[in-house]
């Protein structure tokens, strides 16, 4: 029964900051998931210790950028999920909704944009 407390106290405590591995496993998603991730640009890149949301510009397969895209990258679970809005999808994501907001502005505090950058 204590164990169950524990757990249930740990899981309602405020999130932590951003952490150096949680940005190292968004680069490598998001390397793995677009075409040319050297040339990506990021802006408004923000999250806590479990989730990191933002924008991306990407290239595609002809090499001209496609627009701002609202991305999510979260490490709840057993594997962690990396979620890019996609342009057909005129509702949004509704896994980018929940995780960063329907405006992707969900957090606030530093912008780590700058470490998005190819590694």
């Amino acid at each position: 029964m204590l164990m169950v407390v524990v757990a249930a106290v740990a899981a309602l405590q405020a999130p932590g900051p951003v952490t150096p591995s949680l940005l190292a496993g968004a680069k490598i998603a998001l390397d793995e998931r677009l075409l040319d991730y050297p040339s990506a640009r990021f802006r408004d890149v923000r999250g806590d210790d479990k989730v990191l949301c933002g924008f991306v510009n990407a290239r595609n397969r002809m090499g001209a950028y496609t627009g701002w895209a609202r991305f999510g990258y979260v490490t709840f679970g057993t594997k962690p999920s990396l979620y890019i809005d996609s342009a057909d999808d005129e509702g949004g994501d509704i896994m980018l909704d929940g995780f960063c907001g329907d405006d992707g502005l969900r957090y606030r505090g530093p912008d780590y944009s700058d470490r998005m950058t190819h590694r």
